[in-house]
């Protein structure tokens, strides 16, 4: 018998959301910072590196679109593609705004008045 992976990444991912005591929003928002700070020590990067930020917002979307196959609303079709944009912001909330932090004003994270913003122009010409 074949394994179905999407079903068994929904299930559990199902049975985590239920078996924890955080409600389902606040699991979005934890999951998306925490994954932004995994991605970046794996990476060794930077939190103000867009690749950690870009791993995150995939993952995202791809456990939204496998959410969107696997759960149903009939009739509800508005509400479920709301829900999935609530998902998709609450995820990023944290992950994008220490991003813009870190990028623009790192002295706030480094505690050091002489760090510079990030800039992504150095190298073009």
């Amino acid at each position: 018998m074949p394994i179905d992976l999407p079903k068994m990444i929904y299930f559990a991912k199902m049975f985590l959301e239920r078996s924890l005591a955080f409600h389902n929003d606040a699991l979005h928002v934890m999951v998306g910072m925490g994954l932004a700070l995994v991605f970046a020590a794996l990476l060794r990067r930077s939190l103000a590196d867009w690749l950690p930020w870009l791993l995150v917002l995939a993952l995202e979307l791809a456990n939204e679109v496998n959410d969107y196959f696997f759960e149903i609303w009939a009739n509800e079709v508005p509400q479920q593609l709301g829900e999935i944009a609530k998902d998709i912001a609450l995820t990023m909330v944290l992950p994008t705004l220490v991003l813009i932090v870190a990028r623009r004003w790192p002295h706030l994270l480094t505690g050091q008045r002489g760090c510079d913003p990030v800039d992504d122009s150095a190298g073009e010409g």
